[in-house]
């Protein structure tokens, strides 16, 4: 989009990161908690980010929304996080939280295989990702552009889950 080749894309950048775009949110996903099931942790309801301070993390590849927003929210925290394993699809993340031990902290999905894992919210203020979509600022959108941007409302749910 930046470069003029794309018209429109779907990005989880805060808006102090998107200065040259257009934002137009469409899905705030809250973040969850996956751990293996015999986790000391894995027994809570919720897990505050703090008490996930000493593990190895599975985290979304560098330059991806989801993990520049945890690596802030740790960071405010005054927690540096240890990243063992860089994945760049959310759907994988159960599976090298069961393979290696560990924690992942990743927006809210529906994993295909949850056996050997439990997924727990977080608890006190928790972060969020918010999906939007973005176009390059200034430009008036195309007739398709901003008939997609007129319809996204229609395939969300309230809790941002399409």
């Amino acid at each position: 989009m930046r470069r003029g080749r794309l018209d429109i894309g779907v990005v989880a950048l805060a808006a102090t990161e998107a200065h040259d775009l257009d934002l137009r949110q469409f899905a705030t996903i809250p973040y969850v908690v996956i751990l293996p099931s015999e986790h000391p942790l894995a027994r809570r309801e919720r897990i505050a980010l703090q008490d996930l301070a000493h593990e190895n993390f599975v985290s979304g590849a560098g330059g991806f929304g989801s993990r520049a927003a945890m690596d802030r929210a740790f960071g405010e925290l005054g927690i540096t996080r240890r990243v063992s394993v860089e994945i760049t699809d959310i759907a994988s993340a159960a599976s090298y939280v069961r393979a290696i031990g560990g924690a992942a902290v990743v927006p809210r999905y529906e994993p295909v295989d949850t056996t050997g894992v439990v997924i727990k919210p977080l608890s006190g203020p928790a972060p969020t990702l918010g999906l939007s979509f973005a176009a390059r600022a200034g430009r008036e959108p195309s007739p398709a552009v901003g008939a997609l941007l007129q319809l996204s409302p229609n395939y969300t749910r309230d809790d941002g889950r399409f």
